[in-house]
């Protein structure tokens, strides 16, 4: 019992330190988006993509942060808005 509660105290007490920046989102957008494009590296749209994209990313995504974790929403044209939980560096659809 002491080691499950032990256990819960540290991984309370690291969210705040692993709660990811948005610069760690736009990075997972970015990575997301190559891949589904099938974008090899090297190639010269996947090098567009690279110098590019942090640019736009940035502009059409928000994020609040709650301390522990943060929400983040991306904005496509014509699409509806989707919204992202980060915590631990992890990023989860919601």
């Amino acid at each position: 019992m002491k080691k499950r509660v032990l256990t819960l105290v540290v991984l309370i007490a690291l969210m705040p330190f692993l709660n990811p920046d948005k610069q760690a989102f736009d990075q997972f957008i970015l990575v997301h988006v190559k891949e589904r494009q099938h974008m090899k590296k090297g190639d010269l749209r996947e090098q567009l993509y690279t110098f590019l994209g942090p640019v736009v990313i940035d502009q059409i995504s928000t994020r609040k942060n709650y301390f522990f974790f943060s929400l983040y929403t991306l904005t496509l044209p014509q699409h509806s808005p989707r919204n992202f939980l980060g915590i631990y560096h992890i990023f989860l659809p919601v």
